[in-house]
C-alpha cells in the first residue's frame, strides 16, 4: 500500500471542434479515486472516460473528461484524488 500520486501534471487539450478536454493521471494502491468538480460542485455525468490498469503492486486511472465551449460549461474545473 502506498499513497496515491499524481503521474503528471492534469493536462488540458483544445479540440478543432470548440470542446476541451481534461486529462488527469494517478498511481498508488489500494485503487485511487478522481473526482471532478466544476463550480466547486461534483460533476456525476457521462462525460467521464476512466481508463484502470493494475500492475504488480500499483494501480494506474487515467481520467479525461470532455466539456463544451458554451457560455454555461464556462468557469472553475478542478479535482481530487
Amino acid at each position: 500500500m502506498y499513497a496515491p500520486f499524481f503521474d503528471a501534471p492534469p493536462s488540458l487539450l483544445r479540440k478543432p471542434d470548440g470542446s476541451v478536454l481534461f486529462e488527469c493521471i494517478c498511481s498508488g494502491s489500494p485503487q485511487p479515486t478522481i473526482q471532478w468538480f466544476f463550480k466547486d460542485q461534483e460533476l456525476k455525468d457521462a462525460r467521464h472516460e476512466q481508463k484502470i490498469k493494475k500492475s504488480v503492486g500499483k494501480w494506474t486511472v487515467t481520467m479525461i473528461m470532455k466539456v463544451s465551449c458554451i457560455f454555461t460549461e464556462c468557469g472553475k474545473y478542478s479535482h481530487v484524488m
